[in-house]
This record gives C-alpha cells, sequence and structure tokens, in this order.
C-alpha cells in the first residue's frame, strides 16, 4: 500500500529551496523525505526527516554518523523507521546486495541506459558490467544489463538478433537469482516478442511478470509501450504508462513513451503534448526530440519537421536513427531528392554497420515504391527489427497496408 516515488522524479528537486507542498503536488504524495549526506574521508553523516505535506508537520527525523561500509544498515534503519510512523510492512527481496559499490554502479548504470543515446549507453554497460563484477549474484544487476541490451536493441545501435540474445541471458540469469524479479519476467516478454514472434510465451511472460509486480516502471514500459500497442490496444496501454507516470512523473523516458503510443493511435496533438513534457524535463533528450521530429512530420508541420530532424542529424551524428527521421520526413514532405540521398547514405551505412531494414523499407512506403518497401521490410522481419513488432499499427508502416504482399509479412511473424 505504499506508493514510493522513481528516484528520477525525487532527484529532480535536489539542491533546490522549493516548498515541501509543492513538490508533493508535483510528485502526487502525501509524505515526503528530506535530509543530505555528507562524506568525510571513510565516515558519512546522514540527516533524514519524514515531512506530512499537506501542514509541514515532522513525523520523524534522525541523524546518523557511520563508517561508509554501515551504508545500507542506515538506508535499512530509516526504511524501517518510515514504514513504522506510515504503518505499512516491508519484504526482504531475493537477489540484494550487500556491497555498496555494486548497488552504486547498477543504480549509475540504469541512469545512463534510460538517457537512450550511444554516449550514454557506452557509460551504462561500463557501470553495470562493474557491478556483476563486484557482486556476480545481485539479481538487479543482472536485470540492469537486460534492460541496456533492450535500449541497445530500441535505438538501433546493434544486431537486433544478437542484443535480444543477450537480453535474453541477462534476465534468464536475473531470474535464477530472484525467480520474483517481475522486471526480468517483462525483459522475456520482449524478446517473445521480437525474436521468437511467439505472442503466447510473450503473454505468459507480461501476465507473470504483472503478478508480481504490475507497479514497476520496466514492467509497465513493456506492457503498456510495447505488447498491448502491437496487439492495437491502445487505450490500454496509455492507461499502464499513466501508472508508470504517476510512479514517476518527471522521467522523460515515461513520457516520451505514452507520446510515442498516442502518436501509433493518430492522437498527434496530444502526443505533442507529452513529448514537450519530456524536452521541459530534459531538452537534450534524444528520444523525445526524435518523437517530436516526427510527430511534426505526421502533423504535416513540414518545415517544422525538416528544422528538428537536420538539428538531429547535426547533434546527435550521421546513424540509421537520426538518419531515419530526416529521410521520412523529406519523403512526406515530397523532397523526392533529399530522401534518396539519406536512403543511399542508409544503404552504403548497412554495409558497415547494422541499419534497420524497415527503417529503409518505411522511407520507401513514404515514396511509393511500394515494392522496394515490402522487399525491405521482408529483410526486417528476417533481422528481427524491433519495431516490426508494431507492423499492425505503427504509422510509418501505412503505405505498406493496401500492398497485397502485407498480409504474407503478417504471417511470417505470427500476426495474421
Amino acid at each position: 500500500g505504499l506508493k514510493v516515488i522513481a528516484r528520477t522524479s525525487a532527484f529532480a528537486f535536489k539542491g533546490k529551496n522549493e516548498d515541501i507542498r509543492k513538490i508533493a503536488e508535483t510528485l502526487g504524495v502525501t509524505n515526503v523525505l528530506e535530509g543530505s549526506v555528507r562524506r568525510a574521508g571513510g565516515r558519512i553523516r546522514v540527516t533524514a526527516q519524514l515531512i506530512q505535506a499537506t501542514d509541514g508537520t515532522h513525523l520523524w527525523s534522525q541523524r546518523y554518523d557511520r563508517e561508509m561500509t554501515d551504508l545500507f544498515a542506515i538506508q535499512d534503519e530509516i526504511s524501517v523507521a518510515i514504514t513504522e510512523q506510515l504503518k505499512v510492512h516491508l519484504t526482504q527481496r531475493k537477489g540484494s546486495t550487500t556491497n555498496v559499490a555494486a548497488y552504486e554502479a547498477y543504480l549509475e548504470g540504469r541512469y545512463h541506459a534510460l538517457k537512450f543515446s550511444p554516449e550514454s549507453a557506452a557509460k551504462a554497460v561500463q557501470c553495470l558490467e562493474r557491478a556483476i563484477a563486484l557482486d556476480p549474484n545481485y539479481a538487479l544487476a543482472h536485470f540492469g544489463m537486460a534492460e541496456y541490451c533492450f535500449v541497445m536493441v530500441g535505438v538501433v545501435f546493434a544486431d537486433p538478433k544478437e542484443w535480444l540474445l543477450k537480453m535474453a541471458a541477462s534476465a534468464r540469469r536475473a531470474l535464477e537469482l530472484d525467480e520474483t524479479l517481475a522486471e526480468a519476467h517483462a525483459m522475456l516478454c520482449a524478446v517473445s516478442m521480437g525474436l521468437d514472434y511467439d505472442w503466447a510465451k510473450a503473454e505468459g511472460h507480461i501476465r507473470r511478470a504483472r503478478d508480481l509486480n504490475s507497479a514497476a516502471v520496466p514492467v509497465c514500459f513493456v506492457y503498456g509501450r510495447w505488447y498491448l500497442p502491437a496487439l492495437g490496444r491502445m487505450q490500454e496501454g496509455l492507461e499502464v504508462l499513466d501508472r508508470a507516470i504517476g510512479q514517476d512523473p518527471l522521467s522523460p523516458a515515461a513520457r516520451s513513451l505514452k507520446g510515442l503510443v498516442l502518436l501509433g493511435a493518430r492522437r498527434f496533438d496530444l502526443a505533442a503534448e507529452e513529448f514537450q513534457r519530456a524536452l521541459d524535463i530534459d531538452p537534450n533528450y534524444l528520444l523525445a526530440n526524435w518523437c517530436s521530429t516526427l510527430n511534426c512530420m505526421y502533423r504535416k508541420r513540414f518545415e517544422e519537421a525538416l528544422t528538428r530532424a537536420e538539428t538531429l542529424v547535426r547533434e546527435y551524428g550521421r546513424w540509421s536513427f537520426p538518419l531515419f527521421a530526416l529521410g521520412m520526413v523529406n519523403a512526406k514532405a515530397r523532397r523526392i531528392e533529399e530522401a534518396r540521398l539519406v536512403l543511399a547514405e542508409m544503404i552504403d551505412l548497412a554495409d558497415r554497420t547494422h541499419v534497420p531494414a524497415n527503417f529503409i523499407a518505411c522511407i520507401y512506403g513514404a515514396l511509393g515504391e511500394l515494392d522496394l518497401a515490402i522487399d525491405w521490410a521482408e529483410k526486417g522481419i528476417e533481422q528481427h527489427d524491433w519495431y516490426m513488432i508494431h507492423l499492425k499499427v505503427d504509422p510509418m508502416f501505412d503505405p505498406l497496408r493496401s500492398d497485397p504482399r502485407y498480409p504474407a509479412l503478417l504471417k511470417k511473424m505470427n500476426m495474421a
């Protein structure tokens, strides 16, 4: 019965002199824990106080002076004190760690992974590998590695078949250490969708994840953004993502993913609002900038979309994710030669690194060249491009659906 806001949202107020009532209203909570941490050599001083937001009453406060090695003990004491005040009961999770450095590396790794950029991905894997090296039996660290692999697939940094296999191995290792880890079951749902095209198995994994912890944000992301929309159940997906946003209201990832579901539902104006909320939180957030570019295109605001696409390529580089946005915008704006130049660049790039075939298919589709679009979509299915799981619903695939070969594509993915 205890709602705990995710640290990404809570830490948005770090170092700011905001009124407690305003913080509580923004986060949707009734109590706020605030305090400070000071380090001197090998010792640490933690002060903490629990405040009832409605009237500013202090429910509990304490100061701890300890050795750094006692950090988890301090966390446990604070947690117990808070739950006693709020009259709730905490359970102990399996597969946790007593290694402070492993815990910090796991948190840092997930932070970087969810930034969705090439630079942050490189930092994420270093942190997660360090967490696993420090404590090989730390289940959450293995889940973190699976989630990192998911990012590599979703933001199309790497070969999806290779990375979905790595994702499955990390998720299964996490479950060997803690079979109740809902987040790891959610990762296996994604693997079943993207690697196996096995929708029954995917349903089993996501049902298990939801039975264990339906409020876990990674579970909400897989269920609300990927599984339900793939089946055309957009409204249910939005409701799930609203629960994730309730847990982490200042997460640009949650806002961006909700916006993508709205985009898939052709609710482009509402999608624009979510993408802008994500950009208000982090103006440099790659996923939100990419989504906003495509959404402007679907709203036929081609000049703005072109400006955004050119900015994406200039700021993030000439690789498949930004180039796809630039190619699609040019094609939809009927800048045919410009779109063909981007296509040629992407096809040439595919000889040296991974470029999703489905991205090339969609640009050809936007140009009206359906034979080539279907040929490349078939390649996308063969190489298990992640976005193919939304073949039935995503607007980027709209031109393909009028082609007589389209039903065969669905059959190959067990979606007919």
